[in-house]
C-alpha cells in the first residue's frame, strides 16, 4: 500500500487482505400435504460474515430461514453472507397423498336408531374419524344410527380428509298371522296360534306384550280379544289382534231314511248348527268322519256321535234333545263324545 503527501513523498507498507471462506447451508423439509401447496423448507447457514440471508430463487432472499406455503418438489435453496459469497444446498418437498377410506354398516333394526358404521381408514397417524365432517373424534365406530344415507369422514395427522359414502339400511320386522279356535259354552278352552315370518330367526311370542317364550300356541283362553306379539333376533316387534270367541251351544238334529225290506240300505244325516264347527261324526264314538251322513246301513239302533274337540257338548235322542248344564264340568267329558241314540 502506498501513500504520497503534498511535497511528493511517498511511503510503502504491506497489507494482506484474507480470503474468508463463504457460508454453508443445509434444509429439511415438511411434504405438501393432500396434494396441496403447503410443504415447508427450514434453511441452516454457518460461517460467512454474518448476518446471513436465505432464498428459494437464488434472486430473492430474505432474512428468515423458513420458507412456507410450498408445493411438492426439488428447491435450490442459496445462503449469501454479508460479503456476498454464496452457497446452496437442494432439497426435496414430498407430497404426501390423503388417508384411505373404506366404510361398512349394519342395519338399523324395525327403521329403529340402531343402524351402525364401522370406518377403515389408513394414513399419517393419528387418524380422526367423523360422520358429519364437522366432529372427529378417535374411535371408527359410530352407532345408534337412523336407516339412512352418510359420508364417513378419516382425517390424518397432517391434516388431510378422505370421504366415502355409505348406506344404513333398515331391516323388516316380521310379519305376524293369527287364528283361534272358540272358547267352548264359556269354559276357558280357546286357543291362538301365531305364526311369524320374514325378518329374523328365531322368533318369541306373546299375548301380553312381557312375557316371551318360543311357544306359538296359546291355550286355554277365555273368549275376548287378544292382541298377539311376535318378537324376532333383532327385537323387532309386530303386533297382531284377534278375537277368541263364545262357541254356541251346538244343536244336533238327525234324519233318518229306513232300511227297506231288512236290506242294508238304511241311511241316518246328522245336521249341527252353532259356531264352534267343524265338528266330527261317528256311529260308534272310535272311528270318527267330517261327513255327517251314513249310508248303508241295516235295521237297527244306532247311537249318533258328534264331536267337538276335546270337549263333548251335547247328546240327542229319539225323543228330544238333552244339553248338558252350563257351567256344571261334571258333564264335560274330555275326548270322550255323547251319543245320540237313534231307532232305524
Amino acid at each position: 500500500m502506498y501513500v504520497k503527501d503534498a511535497n511528493g513523498c511517498i511511503a510503502t507498507t504491506s497489507v494482506i487482505v484474507a480470503n474468508s471462506a463463504a457460508p454453508t447451508v443445509t434444509a429439511t423439509s415438511t411434504p405438501a400435504a393432500c396434494g396441496n401447496i403447503n410443504g415447508t423448507i427450514t434453511a441452516t447457514g454457518a460461517g460467512g460474515v454474518t448476518p446471513l440471508q436465505y432464498s428459494r430463487d437464488g434472486v430473492t432472499f430474505q432474512t428468515s430461514n423458513v420458507f412456507t406455503g410450498l408445493a411438492s418438489g426439488t428447491y435450490i435453496i442459496t445462503v449469501k453472507d454479508f460479503s456476498g459469497c454464496t452457497n446452496t444446498t437442494a432439497v426435496i418437498v414430498a407430497s404426501t397423498g390423503g388417508p384411505t377410506i373404506s366404510a361398512s354398516s349394519a342395519a338399523s333394526s324395525c327403521a329403529a336408531n340402531t343402524g351402525s358404521i364401522t370406518i377403515t381408514a389408513t394414513g399419517t397417524p393419528t387418524l380422526q374419524y367423523s360422520i358429519n365432517g364437522i366432529n372427529y373424534v378417535f374411535t371408527s365406530t359410530f352407532n345408534g344410527l337412523a336407516p339412512g344415507n352418510y359420508i364417513a369422514y378419516v382425517k390424518d395427522g397432517a391434516g388431510c380428509i378422505s370421504a366415502v359414502a355409505v348406506t344404513v339400511a333398515a331391516t323388516a320386522g316380521p310379519s305376524l298371522n293369527v287364528t283361534n279356535t272358540p272358547s267352548s259354552c264359556n269354559i276357558n278352552d280357546g286357543t291362538i296360534t301365531a305364526t311369524a315370518s320374514g325378518g329374523t330367526a328365531p322368533y318369541t311370542y306373546s299375548i301380553d306384550g312381557v312375557s316371551y317364550g318360543a311357544a306359538f300356541l296359546f291355550t286355554g283362553l277365555a273368549p275376548g280379544n287378544y292382541t298377539v306379539y311376535v318378537k324376532d333376533f333383532n327385537n323387532c316387534i309386530k303386533t297382531a289382534t284377534t278375537s277368541v270367541l263364545n262357541a254356541s251351544e251346538l244343536t244336533l238334529a238327525v234324519s233318518v231314511i229306513n232300511s227297506s225290506c231288512n236290506g242294508n240300505s238304511g241311511k241316518i244325516t246328522a245336521t249341527a248348527t252353532g259356531n264352534a264347527l267343524p265338528l266330527q261324526y261317528s256311529l260308534d264314538g272310535v272311528t270318527y268322519q267330517a261327513g255327517n251322513i251314513f249310508t248303508g246301513l241295516a235295521p237297527g239302533s244306532y247311537t249318533v256321535y258328534m264331536l267337538k274337540m276335546p270337549m263333548v257338548v251335547l247328546l240327542l235322542s229319539l225323543q228330544q234333545l238333552l244339553r248338558y248344564p252350563a257351567h256344571q264340568s261334571l258333564y264335560y267329558l274330555p275326548m270322550q263324545p255323547v251319543p245320540a241314540i237313534m231307532e232305524l
